[in-house]
């Protein structure tokens, strides 16, 4: 009788590691042993939550069970019976928070020669275009690897996949990646990660299910994810290993600037170091900001559309997919601007520096903005926070509210994000007083938790944080080899505004000059909802995004600058504007209206304060000269006194009238009369210095 095995077992382990040396050749090492654990628990259809650190290769969970599948149904000669049953076309489902990381593991499939397909709203219409029936060919097991969002999920096509005899014979697995999201989107914007697991244990009883993340606190974080799905008894494997990044700096400082503003010059200091850099932003809003700011801040014999790009979820999936691609390719392009499109698993490994313009909403997406930097293991990477004043304020205040002996291991407590206004966690780590490093790994208990709570210096880190810095007065000199500029020495530096430019408008146009262009705009607005509302690819789309807030204050601070098609199209293309291609020529048309009526009224301005000025010039040079001062008569010798009672009596009659004529009035309200300031005549200055001389 053959003796069938577990892939957990030792000789289950040899075939999943010959497996990977013979399919994945360009891993030289093989898997790591905290790959290898869950990937056989996997295989084994067990439940799995694997917590590690970004760039950890979490990937290899999803990408090399299909490769084992595949290898071992091939040659069922060479490897020994396993106890679960070996798939000839095995698909695995991986859930994926958003578009962009779906396409992203699409293309990490690729490299391993995966077939995948990501089943966004894009993808499902090009397939339409092409008359391919998509359900169909996923029904069928045609591809090896699918990644779909929650929300599809709750679609007819997604309960007529599962219901193929073919498909689910051939599911081995589900994956929940970024699994931390669930609670976080699913309780608030995004409902549909809550029914994740129900999805999975109930379409998919006989596969394996697990999570991933780097990102999951313990405690009732960590409860509430697994029960979401549906992770119970002896069949679930909790896997936490540390998420610190040895090779990243953390840096925190108070952002100088408003966030509100137009103008960020903390920035450029770190971007004439000319390192790869990703700006995490939490508004595509701020982003436009950030990137009008950047755009004036490079002279005129650069083109800022090559060395800066935005990434959010607005922009086409090509030109997000063209910005990773750049990124990694071009060594022109330095600088992305980016939303929490790019949170999420999306990585380059040419980016060596993150910042962050203010807090993220919790700490869970702060350290995976900070994931994005570094993920090459050979270089140095900066994660550099730039945190509001009032954030910090906020993150102190709360932070008095935790007791002294606060064990982490249970979470935080229950002290409400929304009457406080931030996410705990995160205000423990902005009240942090010692080592941020050491803060983090307090509250994600990553192990071994004695060694990895001390503070930089003691722990002997190699890049210490700002605030151990800042304790053991530690010179940023010291580390500056590690940090150096980049070898490309043809980029040229962004110029620092002046305190005079810093606070001056951007935008060209006086105030009723604005509101002119955006009266204008708005018509152009509603000409446009009305023309391209009704076609396919933007029958969903809701009104405020056919011509963002956004793109209008960009077009408004440009417009005197756009005089050629070419200027607009570079504008246009550079915020992936979805209407570009069909609007471009009749949106240039109104700004060239709009751009002549405002020359056009200058120019008149201009031409009225030059006649003003010369009418008033000319009457200047017809005035009358001034007349000489005539000297005061002499006063009268003083009169004898008064004998006569009657005339006396009329005197001092006609006298107080007078005075009483005089009397200023006293103000309403019984308030004391308040003294006017005289005013020097100078007739009266010149009587005063006739005496003086007389004298």
């Amino acid at each position: 009788m053959t003796v069938k095995l577990d892939f957990r077992s030792s000789e289950g382990l040899k075939v999943i590691d010959s497996i990977v040396k013979k399919h994945i050749p360009q891993w030289k090492d093989g898997l790591k042993p905290h790959q290898r654990e869950p990937i056989a628990e996997i295989l084994d259809l067990m439940q799995v939550m694997y917590i590690t650190g970004t760039g950890d290769g979490k990937s290899a969970l999803f990408i090399v069970p299909i490769l084992v599948h595949l290898e071992i149904s091939q040659n069922t000669r060479k490897y020994p019976q396993f106890n679960v049953p070996i798939k000839k076309k095995p698909v695995g489902i991986v859930i994926a928070p958003t578009k962009g990381l779906a396409n992203n593991i699409v293309k990490e499939s690729a490299k391993f020669g995966i077939k995948a397909f990501a089943f966004t709203q894009q993808n499902i219409s090009a397939a339409r275009v092409s008359r391919i029936n998509i359900v169909k060919e996923i029904a069928e097991c045609s591809f090896h690897l699918v990644v779909v969002d929650p929300e599809h999920l709750r679609e007819p096509d997604w309960y007529k996949i599962p219901n193929s005899p073919a498909f689910r014979s051939n599911v081995i697995f589900g994956c929940a990646e970024e699994a931390h999201v669930i609670d976080e989107w699913g309780l608030s914007f995004r409902p549909a990660f809550r029914l994740i697991g129900s999805f999975l244990c109930g379409r998919l009883p006989d596969s394996a299910i697990f999570g991933m993340t780097a990102t999951l606190q313990p405690g009732p974080s960590t409860a509430s994810v697994c029960a979401t799905l549906g992770f119970s008894g002896n069949n679930f494997h909790l896997i936490r290993r540390s998420n610190e990044r040895p090779n990243t700096k953390i840096i925190v400082q108070t952002l100088t600037s408003p966030i509100g503003g137009l103008d960020f010059p903390q920035l450029i200091p770190y971007l004439n170091e000319h390192r790869k850099t990703i700006i995490h932003v939490q508004t595509i809003e701020l982003g436009f900001r950030v990137f009008l700011f950047l755009f004036n801040c490079l002279p005129s014999s650069v083109n800022p559309l090559k060395r800066i790009r935005l990434y959010h979820s607005i922009a086409k999936d090509e030109y997000n997919e063209e910005t990773i691609m750049l990124l990694e390719s071009d060594p022109e392009l330095q600088v992305v601007i980016a939303t929490k499109a790019f949170q999420n698993g999306i990585h380059a490994k040419t980016i060596v520096d993150s910042l962050s313009i203010g807090a993220a909403e919790t700490l869970n997406g702060q350290k995976q903005d900070g994931g994005r930097a570094g993920r090459d293991l050979e270089t140095s990477g900066r994660r550099i926070i730039l945190v509001p004043t009032q954030t910090l304020s906020k993150a102190n205040k709360l932070a008095e509210t935790f007791p002294p002996n606060l064990d982490l291991s249970q979470g935080f407590p229950n002290t409400g994000k929304k009457a406080s206004g931030i996410d705990p966690a995160l205000a423990y780590f902005f009240a942090e007083k010692v080592c941020y490093v050491a803060c983090e790994n307090r509250v994600y208990q990553c192990e071994p938790l004695t060694e990895l709570t001390l503070d930089c210096v003691d722990a002997k880190r190699d890049l210490p944080c700002s605030l151990c810095c800042e304790r053991h007065q530690i010179s940023d000199d010291v580390h500056k080899d590690k940090f150096a500029k980049s070898s490309n020495s043809d980029l040229v530096p962004f110029i620092s505004p002046s305190t005079e430019t810093s606070k001056r408008r951007t935008s060209q146009l006086k105030k009723p000059e604005i509101e002119e262009a955006r009266s204008s705009l708005a018509v152009y607005e509603k000409k446009l909802w009305m023309e391209e509302r009704l076609k396919d690819d933007h029958y969903n789309r809701s009104r405020p995004s056919f011509l963002p807030k956004s793109l209008v204050n960009l077009i408004i601070d440009k417009l005197l600058m756009l005089e050629t098609q070419e200027s607009l199209d570079a504008l246009l293309t550079s915020v992936s504007w979805p209407f570009h291609t069909s609007q471009n020529v009749k949106l240039f048309s109104v700004l060239s209206t709009l751009r002549h009526s405002i020359q056009s009224k200058r120019e008149l301005k201009k031409k009225q304060q030059l006649e003003k000025k010369k009418a008033s010039k000319s009457r200047v040079n017809h005035k009358e000269p001034n007349k000489p001062i005539s000297p005061l008569p002499e006063l009268p010798s003083p009169s004898p006194p008064l004998t006569d009672t009657t005339n006396a009596t009329a005197t001092h009659s006609t006298l107080s009238k007078t005075h009483a004529k005089r009397k200023d009035p006293e103000p309403a309200g019984g308030e004391p009369r308040k003294r006017r300031k005289a005013v020097p005549q100078p007739q009266k200055k010149l009587v005063h210095l006739l005496e003086d001389n007389s004298v």
